[in-house]
């Protein structure tokens, strides 16, 4: 093998268990034919491993794991061609990302929703058929119906011009807009059915949305989000909001003292939240990173690692909700380590 090998090598990500225990879902990523850019597809692993790895999606674009719904069916997101597309959607990019539903019994994958900016992640409640996604629209539409007529609006009078009337205005290589990120939520629909009508959560989110991680409540009422908060160019943060599904409520749950709260976890039993919590560095001292639990009914929070000379990224629940799995640079590599809620004691679950 040569150091170019190894950029053949397959790439496996966004690792997924299914509710039984039985299924543990991966993206593996491997070189397109063509050899110039990575093509990812959605494997099926068996937990035990004694049976063979499965591949369970095959297309040009590829696919990117989302999450399982209550009974084992997997949602996962790609821009691959929908067969079933409504005719007054015929005329759009084929190239935006689609909410796909692949049956825990088998069979074809199908369309839930695709909106025309796009569909680019998808969280799905633990005990509940809700199902909340992130998706891109203009300012000021109330549904997706009317992002739709906006875009053949905009498409059919040949306007390309985007306004900025707020920061940020661009991220890495490209302007931002003219849509936003907002998230949105609705039940899953019955049968071989579309989502009708996907409820707005956050129709006034401008870019607080952009690049944040969310996750919802075992029973689906709650949806945490990071919220980027842009108000003070020079001590950009972002704060944790809560956001009632039925009723459209939104709340704080984390302090504005300027550090990054991100990555939320709600746990299995629905009483905390776990995110990380990341300082601003200063020409005296170097920002410290911590994992930091809220109790969701009080909004109170506490700093769950004080002691912790590491920076804990990446947490997820433990099914007791009584610790918090992480991962934290060490020693030249990541290491797994778990944080129990009664005692803050940490332990590493690997010896190197």
């Amino acid at each position: 093998m040569s150091d170019l090998d190894l950029l053949s090598l397959p790439r496996l990500a966004s690792l997924r268990l299914s509710p039984d225990g039985e299924r543990l879902i991966a993206s593996m990523s491997r070189p397109a034919p063509e050899g110039t850019k990575m093509r990812a597809a959605i494997w099926a692993f068996d937990p035990t491993g004694d049976g063979p790895p499965r591949r369970l999606t095959r297309s040009a674009p590829g696919e990117s794991v989302g999450a399982f719904l209550r009974d084992g069916s997997l949602l996962f997101t790609s821009a691959r061609p929908d067969p079933d597309r409504p005719k007054d959607e015929e005329d759009e990019n084929d190239e935006i990302g689609r909410l796909w539903l692949l049956p825990a019994s088998g069979g074809e994958a199908r369309v839930l929703v695709g909106p025309s900016g796009g569909v680019d992640d998808v969280r799905a409640a633990r005990d509940a058929d809700v199902i909340v996604f992130s998706a891109s629209v203009y300012p000021g539409v109330t549904s997706l119906a009317a992002d739709r007529d906006r875009h053949k609006e905009r498409t059919k009078a040949g306007v390309e011009a985007l306004l900025f009337e707020g920061y940020p205005i661009r991220r890495w290589d490209h302007y931002l807009g003219p849509r936003e990120r907002h998230l949105f939520a609705a039940p899953m629909p019955s049968g071989e059915e579309r989502m009708a009508d996907p409820v707005d959560l956050t129709p006034d989110a401008g870019q607080a949305l952009l690049e944040t991680r969310y996750d919802v409540t075992p029973d689906g009422a709650t949806i945490v989000t990071g919220w980027s908060v842009t108000t003070d160019l020079t001590r950009l943060h972002e704060r944790l909001v809560a956001l009632d599904r039925a009723g459209g409520e939104r709340r704080f749950l984390s302090p504005d003292d300027g550090h990054w709260y991100s990555e939320p976890a709600c746990s299995p039993d629905g009483r905390w939240v776990v995110a990380t919590r990341s300082e601003h560095g200063s020409p005296e001292r170097i920002g410290d990173q911590t994992l930091w639990l809220v109790d969701l009914a009080s909004g109170e929070g506490r700093d769950l690692t004080p002691d912790l000379d590491l920076w804990p990224h990446g947490p997820l629940w433990m099914p007791g909700s009584d610790a918090v799995l992480f991962t934290a640079d060490r020693g030249g590599g990541a290491a797994p380590l778990r944080v129990e809620l009664a005692t803050g004691d940490v332990t590493v679950l690997t010896a190197e």
